[in-house]
């Protein structure tokens, strides 16, 4: 992953969570959460996955649709969120 590509997918999890921080029920250490699973994106990256495989493997739901669209990749399938998609190694 480049670093350009890194800061636009980091400028996305601040907006989420700016956003996120308006709810009733904020979690105030979700951030520091999707930090963590951008860099394990990232390494996964690193080792050879897609783009599109490692942010499956390490965000869902809303954000992951997000993250795709800032990337230009189509939004997540009925089939992807059910999980049929290839399963990555756990990182440590």
């Amino acid at each position: 992953m480049d670093d350009i590509l890194h800061i636009k997918l980091l400028n996305i999890l601040t907006k989420h969570d700016e956003a996120e921080r308006k709810k009733k029920y904020f979690n105030p250490y979700a951030f520091g959460h999707y930090c963590k699973a951008l860099n394990n994106c990232q390494q996964h990256m690193n080792s050879g996955a897609e783009l599109r495989i490692a942010l499956l493997n390490c965000f869902n739901g809303r954000l992951l649709d997000k993250l795709l669209k800032a990337t230009d990749l189509p939004p997540s399938t009925k089939e992807e969120k059910l999980g049929q998609y290839k399963k990555l190694h756990e990182l440590d």
